[in-house]
């Protein structure tokens, strides 16, 4: 039997996963020796995401970030991704005390990081990435049932121009746009959504090789001041993180790889941000694939690098018990 002590330490690791936006949406009910995952679907933003996929990718991470909390307490845990996919979709995962088990150097390292894990949109370093670092997120997404793609100068002329056609179409749909807005705070650190504060430049003002999601509908014509200092232009990595296939059972590996990779990184002094315009419209989602020449369907396109200086402040979260449902 899961004590509470237990049960919460674990959702305190879960709740620090990434998501769409921030969001946050999923949901945990302990009963037991287990502990089941939920997708909160008033959370799910349905214009920006029809199928669910990031909504899924969301949880994934989140499942991830569970097993971590559990595990480091000695717990050995078996984790059974949609459990009830027909009468009951919204229960993503159950995650199942097994027995005991020193924790790993690995399961302490990737937990101690999720406390650090944040999305960091300001620009990077101008500072290569180890290859033995892309070839330690290249294993880790295999191990994970994922690939992890590193994309050549050629590729990322591809991607920004998907990117680019990706914004522009995105930022035409006036719902979408609305539903966004909500998760966007003026606040210095709301407990949901993005702080707007954390929020990339645009246009003149960055340098950077793809578009960043233009979240404020920001102009992206020139500088208004002239006098103002060129960017320093930005020399990401770029990746792709994607599945052999494309189902809700694949959507929530995806989301359980990427965890694995943005923790790695962490660990690792590195940081990264998303830019998945792209993955949100269906024809250039598909020609993302052909055109890059991937091994399966995309889920993920993150921008790695080091941080210079500060980067962007970490995003808030919900309180434990808002996500915390009995039985």
């Amino acid at each position: 039997m899961l004590t509470d002590a237990q049960v919460r330490k674990g959702i305190a690791a879960a709740i620090k996963a990434p998501s769409l936006h921030n969001t946050q949406p999923w949901l945990f009910t302990p009963t037991g020796d287990s502990v089941l995952v939920r997708a909160d679907v008033s959370r799910w933003l349905r214009h920006e995401d029809p199928l669910g996929r990031e909504l899924m990718l969301s949880c994934g991470g989140a499942v991830r970030h569970l097993v971590l909390g559990l595990r480091v307490q000695g717990l050995e845990v078996r984790c059974d991704l949609l459990p009830h996919p027909t009468s009951d979709p919204e229960q993503v995962a159950v995650v199942t005390v097994v027995g005991r088990r020193p924790p790993t150097r690995r399961d302490l390292q990737l937990h101690a990081a999720a406390w650090e894990r944040h999305t960091d949109r300001s620009a990077f370093e101008n500072r290569p990435v180890p290859s033995d670092v892309l070839d330690q997120l290249r294993g880790m997404a295999e191990t994970d049932g994922a690939f992890l793609d590193v994309l050549s100068a050629d590729d990322v002329l591809e991607l920004a121009v998907l990117t680019e056609r990706a914004e522009a179409l995105l930022q035409c749909e006036p719902v979408l746009r609305t539903e966004q807005a909500r998760w966007v705070s003026t606040g210095d650190q709301p407990p949901e959504g993005l702080p707007g504060h954390a929020l990339p430049e645009h246009g003149a003002h960055r340098g950077s090789p793809v578009r960043l999601r233009d979240f404020l509908a920001a102009p992206t014509g020139p500088a208004a001041d002239p006098d103002r200092d060129p960017p320093v232009v930005e020399h990401p990595v770029l990746v792709v993180l994607g599945t052999r296939d494309d189902d809700r059972s694949a959507w929530l590996t995806a989301g359980w790889a990427v965890s694995g990779v943005l923790l790695t990184l962490t660990s690792l002094g590195l940081v990264a941000s998303p830019l998945t315009q792209a993955l949100e419209v269906a024809g250039l989602r598909s020609r993302m694939r052909t055109s890059l020449r991937l091994q399966g369907s995309p889920q993920m396109v993150l921008r790695l690098g080091y941080p210079r200086g500060p980067g962007s402040p970490q995003a808030g979260r919900r309180a434990l018990d808002d996500v915390l449902c009995r039985s």
